[in-house]
């Protein structure tokens, strides 16, 4: 798998193994406004941006989650 700390747009499958959740899961957050996204242009393929995801994740006290996607402070 890609190094999740390098991305800066998410793929719902990817988010959904961070979190610990479904796939639909992650879609059903996109789709009722939960988690700011986006579908791919003719497609039901969905994407979060690294700052929507991040922010989504701080605001929900998600910080084990938070902790898999950003780049410690001591790696350059």
């Amino acid at each position: 798998m890609k190094d999740l700390r390098t991305i800066s747009t998410f793929r719902t499958g990817q988010i959904a193994t961070v979190v610990g959740v479904a796939t639909k899961t992650v879609s059903n957050w996109i789709d009722k406004g939960l988690l700011p996204g986006f579908r791919l242009p003719d497609s039901t393929d969905r994407r979060v941006t690294r700052e929507n995801l991040e922010h989504f994740l701080k605001e929900r006290g998600l910080y084990y989650a938070l902790e898999k996607i950003t780049r410690r402070t001591n790696e350059a």
